[in-house]
This record gives structure tokens, C-alpha cells and sequence, in this order.
């Protein structure tokens, strides 16, 4: 009898984790592995691991425990930026068959084979930190959704005080635009209608980005085309006018904005102020019909005054997000921001949060009703449904529920709105 072998990967983090994750699971199926439908059955674990805070560490170390608590005899490999700059934390806690750090994943796929063919007592516990000096030109070739990442940059060379992801995952390296559109064109054949292009800093990508984009936009079976989270520093008044231009290329747009004080974003090492950014909005506004903006922002960094935390409040009424996740700022050790003067008491923090918190939700609520008042009809791309009820997403990023068949996910169709709850519009199929 052939003893078949189920995985479970549990995938910590950004956009890049969940690509890596992907490929990896399309490694194991090519090896004759199967999914499992439950994590409890399973006799190979991978834990994909994330490090970009102090929480995300925590995360990780509970997801490897709780791997396993599953399977006693099962393989565990983890993986990831958390593994990367910690290997010792995740190698202590005695779970790990194997212990990877952010290059070379793939490379967990035959050594997953060759542990499992192997009993327990047989297996030599080992840490491989690969090391990041050219892109791993792995792919995805399909999705079950409708929209699909491909990864086509990996590390960052920017310095940024808080931040350890530099570090995890090594300088910039880019994968080559020809195979980036080679897979972008597989996974339009398989059926994929978005493509979500992304990176740990795709700002940083080393070929032509706009020509890649234009390439892509020109493959049969793509109907829309969207960004990672860009660094407004890049989104100069050329680029946006040559980036407006392509048709397929979303109205909305992921900013790394982290702060909307000027002074803050110098302790923190950004390569932009408010006022490059608030120029780059500005132009993305006119350029961009309906446009919607997302962005992320730190509240709290070591050396933020009053007076600077509302700068920021202003920064926001004047940007109008569509959404931020806001979050306060946490020491993450072996950054420059965890030495810094100025650390903040979490009560300080947690109160500017809820400030904040409070004016984006009242932004985002203005923003919605005034589409809902508009009345326009809204084109979607259904990708889930539940009880009768499709979930998708606008060309905007306006996440929109209506009543309909299954035959409509992975379709676009247009949606009246007509009511918003709890930040999703409600609307009827037409």
C-alpha cells in the first residue's frame, strides 16, 4: 500500500509569504503530496513565519507549537522571515525537523520528501540559512481564486529604523520580466482575471516596472492588474501619468506612508516627508478616476510629540484613505528605533490609536456613502460566496456584497449600491 502524505502550511504575514506559500504548495503536490482538510491530519507541517513585529514573532512561535501539539511523529519545517533572524528562538523550542530562513524556500519541498520517508528517530535536526544573493525564480501557475500575487521582487535595501525585514531578507533582487510575464500569462490561462504584482519593496524593482505592467495588461484572460504597497518617494508626476495610461491597471493604490509627520518620518528613516507624499496623492487624485488609496501608518514612535501625532490627524483628513491599518509602535529588538530616547508608555500609544482609529473610520464612511449617493453601478470581481451572498472586490478596492448565483465567482458584474455596513457596501446585481 502507498503511503500518501498530507500537508498543512500555515502562512504568517504579507503578501510575499503568501506567494512563497503558494509555490511551495504547488511543489508538494508535484511530488505527490495532498493537501489535508484538516491541520489535525497531517503528517508534514511548514510554518511560514513573519517578523515584522514583536507580535508577529509571538504569532510564529505559538503556530510552531501548536503544529506540534497535532502530530507527534509529523515533520515540521519552518520557514520565513522570523526563522531567518531568530533561528536559535525557533530551533529552543524543540519542534522544528528543519529550520529555514527566506531564500531558497523551495528548496523545503525534496527535503520534506526525504524527512518523511524517515522515522522520527532517523531525523538530524538542521538550520539552513540559505544565503540572498540572487532572486529564486520560482513560480505560481495557478490560483483558486480570481486573483492571484506574483511575487517578481524580493529584499529591500531601504534602512528604516524600526524595521528588521531588511535584514531577513537581504538586499534587492528582482525576478527577470520575461518570466514574470511568462507566469503572469499561466495564470491567465488557468483562469486568473487579477494579478496582484508584489514585493518586499517592488519600488525597488531593477527592470523596467511600467513596461512590465503594460505587458502584462496585454495578455488575453487579464482584466485588471494591481500594485503592492509602493513607496510614494517613486510615484513621481511622470511615473503616475505613464502608470494612468494602462487601462487595466486598478484606481487604488497601497501607500507605505507610516507617518504623516515630516519629522517623524526622519527618525524613522523614510526616503520621503508629508510633503512629497501628500504631492504624490494629490497627483494620483488627478490622474485617476475614482480612486481609492490605502495605506499603512505607525502612531507612537519614539520621540513623536502631540504636536506631531497631529500632524499626522491632519495628514489623514487631507489624504482621505479609504482604509489604514494603523497600528502602535512596538520595540522590535535589533532595530535602531528599539535604542532610540523617547519610547512612549503604551497608554500615550493606545490613545493616539483610538484617535485615529476614530478619524480614518469617519473618512471611510464618508467616502462609501458618497458612492452609495452617487449611485453608479460598481464593476466587481466576485471571489467568494456564503449562503447566497457574493463577496468581491471594485476596481477601487471597495469590498461589495450581493445576492447571487455561484456561477458568478471569478466574474465581473455590475453592482448597484445600495447600503453600507460596517464598511462594505451592500448592493443589487444588474
Amino acid at each position: 500500500m502507498i503511503n500518501i502524505h498530507k500537508f498543512h502550511i500555515i502562512t504568517l504575514g504579507c503578501r510575499v509569504n503568501q506567494y512563497e506559500s503558494s509555490a511551495i504548495s504547488e511543489g508538494l503536490l508535484q511530488r505527490g503530496l495532498i493537501e489535508a482538510e484538516t491541520p489535525e491530519d497531517c503528517d508534514l507541517y511548514i510554518i511560514n513565519t513573519c517578523a515584522v513585529t514583536g507580535e508577529s514573532s509571538r504569532k510564529s512561535r505559538q503556530m510552531i507549537r501548536r503544529a506540534a501539539s497535532y502530530n507527534k511523529d509529523a515533520v515540521i519545517i519552518v520557514i520565513g522571515c522570523y526563522s531567518d533572524v531568530s533561528p536559535d528562538e525557533v530551533d529552543a523550542l524543540g519542534c522544528a525537523d528543519l529550520i529555514i530562513g527566506t531564500a531558497n524556500k523551495t528548496a523545503v519541498c525534496d527535503q520534506a520528501v526525504e524527512l518523511l520517508n524517515s522515522k522520527k528517530s532517523e531525523r538530524i535536526h538542521k538550520t539552513i540559512i540559505y544565503p540572498k544573493d540572487d532572486y529564486d525564480q520560482y513560480t505560481v501557475k495557478a490560483s483558486e481564486k480570481a486573483r492571484a500575487y506574483l511575487k517578481i521582487e524580493d529584499g529591500c535595501n531601504g534602512k528604516c529604523a524600526y524595521c528588521i525585514i531588511s535584514k531577513a531578507r537581504g538586499p534587492v533582487r528582482s525576478k527577470l520580466p520575461d518570466l514574470a510575464y511568462e507566469e503572469a500569462f499561466t495564470l491567465a490561462s488557468n483562469g486568473v482575471k487579477e494579478i496582484i504584482l508584489t514585493g518586499i519593496e517592488i519600488s525597488g524593482y531593477q527592470y523596467d516596472l511600467i513596461s512590465l505592467i503594460t505587458r502584462i495588461s496585454e495578455i488575453p484572460g487579464v482584466e485588471r492588474i494591481r500594485l503592492g504597497s509602493l513607496d510614494p518617494s517613486m510615484l513621481t508626476e511622470e511615473t503616475i501619468k505613464k502608470l494612468s495610461k494602462i487601462k487595466k491597471l486598478m484606481p487604488h493604490f497601497h501607500l507605505s506612508i507610516q507617518s504623516g509627520c515630516s519629522r517623524v518620518l526622519a527618525l524613522m528613516r523614510r526616503k520621503y516627508n508629508a510633503e512629497i507624499a501628500l504631492k504624490a496623492i494629490k497627483s494620483l487624485k488627478a490622474h485617476f478616476k475614482n480612486l481609492m488609496l490605502t495605506a499603512d501608518l505607525i502612531v507612537g514612535f519614539p520621540g513623536e510629540t502631540e504636536e506631531d501625532f497631529l500632524e499626522t490627524i491632519e495628514f489623514l483628513k487631507k489624504a482621505e484613505f479609504l482604509h489604514v491599518h494603523i497600528f502602535p509602535y512596538s520595540i522590535r529588538p535589533n532595530t535602531e528605533a528599539a535604542g532610540m530616547k523617547g519610547q512612549l508608555p503604551k497608554s500615550v500609544k493606545d490613545e493616539r490609536l483610538q484617535k485615529a482609529l476614530a478619524l480614518q473610520n469617519e473618512i471611510a464612511a464618508s467616502l462609501l456613502g458618497f458612492v452609495i449617493k452617487e449611485q453608479n453601478p460598481i464593476s466587481v470581481l466576485f471571489e467568494s460566496e456564503c449562503d447566497g451572498i457574493l463577496t468581491g472586490h471594485s476596481e477601487n478596492f471597495i469590498e461589495v456584497k450581493a445576492k447571487g448565483n455561484t456561477a458568478l465567482i471569478s466574474e465581473i458584474a455590475s453592482v448597484m449600491p445600495v447600503s453600507l455596513c460596517n464598511g462594505v457596501i451592500e448592493g443589487k446585481i444588474i
